[in-house]
Parts: C-alpha cells; sequence; structure tokens
C-alpha cells in the first residue's frame, strides 16, 4: 500500500501465522460487536442487483469493483459498481463500511447507493457509477489511456485537476476524523470527470489498528498527504514514487523515494516536481497538510492553464506574392519533413519568451508525428480550383 506505514515485527512463520490468525479473529469479533443499523432506504433485495462477472480494470485488493445494474421500480435502472464480501462476517462487515462511506459522504468521496444481503455468507456494497450510463473508471487505466492522446500540456491540466479532486475528498474524510491510509491512483475513481475517493476498505483498516505494532500506530493524516503525492507521481510519470525499488529493497533503511529522475508526461513546470518531493518526504512533518496540498496544487493548476491559454503570436496576413502552382514545385518529403527536423537544436530567439513552452517539446518523434498528421489531414481535404492559390 502505497500510502500506509503499517509495519510486523519479524517473528518464526509458524508462531506468526498462529498469533496473526488469533488476533484476525479477535478484529472479526471487534466488528461484529457492535454492527451498526443502516437506514432502510439503503437496503436492497438480491433480485434487483445485476453484476458482471468481469471487474472495473485497474483496482487491486479493497479496489476491485464489478460493474452492475440496480433495476428500480417504475424507473430507468442505475448502474452501479459493486464490492463483493464473502465470508461468516460479510454482512457485519459491510455495514461497519457503509455506515462509515454515509458519515463522509463528500463529492469526492465515492458515494454508496446500497447494501445487498445475497446469502448469510455474501453481502454487496453498491456505489455509484457515474450519471451517463455506469461511465465511472479506474484512474489508474484512465490515465494510462489519455496520458498518450492528450498531449503532455493537456494530460498535465487534467492530472493535476484530478489530484486535486483527491485531495479534496480526503480533506473532507479528515474532517470527520477518518484516515484513509491506502491513497494510490488504483483506489481512485473518475466518475464524469471528476475524481473520487474509494474509501471502501477504510472501517476494516482503522479496526487492523487494534493489532498494530507501536510504529504503526504512528500514522496520521500525514500518511493520507504522501497518498496524494503518490497519485499526482503515478499520473505525471506513470511510475510508481519508488520506482524500480524491489520490495525487499523497501523494508530497508532509505531516504525516501527519489522521484526527479522518473519521466516526466512535462518537464515545462518544475513546480509540479518540487510539490511531489514534499509531499513524498520521508517525514511526515515536512510533507505539510492536505489543505496546504489543496493550496499548492491550486496554484499549480492556474500556472497550467495560464501556459495552455496564452494568446499565440498571431500571423500578419499580406498578398501572396507567389505565381499560381507554385505548390507543386515542393517536394514535401525531401523538405518540408527535413526543414521540420532542422529545429531541434535551434535556440530560442531571444524576443519570443511566449514559445519556450514549445521549444522545450522539440524532439524529433514529435516532429515526425507533426508532419504525418499534417500529411494525412492534407490527403483528406477536398480539392482546390485549378490555379488557386488557398
Amino acid at each position: 500500500m502505497y500510502g500506509s506505514s503499517f509495519a510486523f515485527n519479524v517473528v518464526p512463520v509458524g508462531g506468526f501465522l498462529r498469533t496473526f490468525s488469533h488476533k484476525l479473529s479477535e478484529l472479526m469479533y471487534s466488528l461484529i460487536d457492535n454492527v451498526p443499523s443502516i437506514p432502510q432506504q439503503y437496503e436492497v433485495t438480491a433480485d434487483r442487483v445485476m453484476v458482471d462477472c468481469v471487474p472495473l480494470a485497474g483496482g487491486l485488493g479493497d479496489d476491485v469493483l464489478f460493474p452492475g445494474v440496480l433495476k428500480t421500480a417504475g424507473g430507468s435502472d442505475c448502474a452501479v459498481l459493486v464490492r463483493r464480501y464473502l465470508g461468516t462476517y460479510a454482512a457485519a462487515i459491510t455495514r461497519h463500511e457503509v455506515t462509515l462511506l454515509l458519515r463522509v459522504a463528500h463529492k469526492n468521496v465515492l458515494g454508496v447507493v446500497g447494501l445487498v444481503d445475497v446469502t448469510p455468507h455474501e453481502s454487496y456494497v453498491l456505489l455509484e457509477h457515474g450519471q451517463s450510463n455506469g461511465n465511472g473508471s479506474n484512474l489508474q487505466t484512465l490515465a494510462t489511456n489519455l496520458r498518450a492522446r492528450l498531449g503532455s500540456a493537456a494530460f498535465c491540466r487534467q492530472a493535476v485537476q484530478w489530484t486535486l479532486d483527491v485531495a479534496e475528498g480526503l480533506a473532507h474524510m479528515h474532517s470527520n476524523n477518518v484516515l484513509h491510509l491506502n491513497v494510490h491512483a488504483s483506489s481512485i475513481i473518475v466518475c464524469d470527470g471528476t475524481a473520487k475517493v474509494n474509501a471502501l476498505g477504510v472501517a476494516q483498516r482503522l479496526s487492523l489498528l487494534r493489532i498494530a505494532s507501536p510504529e504503526a500506530l504512528q500514522l496520521s493524516m500525514n500518511t493520507d498527504v504522501f497518498g496524494v503525492g503518490c497519485v499526482l507521481c503515478e499520473l505525471l510519470t506513470g511510475s510508481s514514487p519508488w520506482g524500480k525499488c524491489t520490495d525487499t529493497a523497501l523494508l530497508h533503511p532509505h531516504a525516501g523515494p527519489d522521484v526527479m529522475d522518473l519521466s516526466w508526461a512535462d518537464t515545462s513546470l518544475p513546480d509540479i516536481k518540487t510539490l511531489v518531493k514534499q509531499l513524498l518526504h520521508i517525514d511526515p512533518s515536512h510533507r505539510g497538510t492536505i489543505t496546504a496540498a489543496m493550496l499548492e496544487l491550486q496554484k499549480v493548476l492556474d500556472t497550467v492553464i495560464r501556459v495552455a491559454e496564452s494568446p499565440q503570436p498571431t500571423l500578419s496576413i499580406t498578398p501572396c506574392s507567389l505565381s499560381p502552382g507554385w505548390l507543386d514545385t515542393v517536394n514535401a518529403q525531401s523538405s518540408l519533413l527535413e526543414a521540420l527536423l532542422c529545429l531541434i537544436g535551434c535556440p530560442l530567439p531571444a524576443d519570443r519568451e511566449d514559445l519556450r513552452v514549445h521549444h522545450a517539446d522539440l524532439n524529433e518523434p514529435r516532429l515526425r508525428a507533426w508532419y504525418q498528421y499534417a500529411a494525412d489531414t492534407i490527403t483528406k481535404f477536398f480539392s482546390f480550383p485549378v490555379g488557386s492559390q488557398q
């Protein structure tokens, strides 16, 4: 779990399993001692729910959700996401989870729709799946699909906005004295364009604190701030903050993740790297609060928007001095592409600071892609009249 810090003392395997099994039994009993009652409008009968057999792409552990449909009498069916719970205490656990979800309801926290007891040993929690026919997507999967399609500047803007959504959801949870403790891109669902924290599993994680070692009890709101840094890092680099570090290496003393050498989607905004480095600081006290993180994310977002919307230079239009048919003499393959590639390495004109962002993006793959796009577009144009200079 990127965002949590649970630690276990090393003990002989047999003894560990016996101890852990006993402690886990105590945990289960703690969850069923005081089973909360659920408002009647959230109790759903099993015959009203259809669940897909294929889970939503990108989920891990507690974040594995199945698309489903909730049938409503006299109205249109409602798309939902379904979390399945199996076992003797499934009904009790789901009621604790739903109670917590209702407590932290917010536009940036994945909302609960209902609870279903399928059998005495199987229960479902139903979650929102977007207003537009179930358009919810796992953030990690969605980012992977959009990273190349949007371009670096547009994707960077969207990534910062999604991370700000996540921070707002966590801030609301913290205001209700609830920690998430497992924040990363796979624990976020995007519905109708808004990123929402999936808080399922939080009730069980908080119960685990009863059997945690003393050092693990140092978890705090700063643990979730680290999670915000994880989300932003995953979105902008496509990698976890720890890069290629092995699980074994992470168990040994280290100085925290080094994100500066990762491959970033947009290198023109150094403030983002600095912010991510702070959010992932090894010392929790140096990460800042979730509120401070929200303010910094908003500043970065404002900068990204300002750069993207800065006025572009206008070209003066004068009468064409070329004779009709001049374009026929131009061999695009041997001159246009070569001219484009010559831009690589050219210094930025001293009086054109407005082009700095574009200049930083100049590289051979990008220029070849632009050339191919232009060539493909031109071949689709309608024919101009003979002799026209259009």
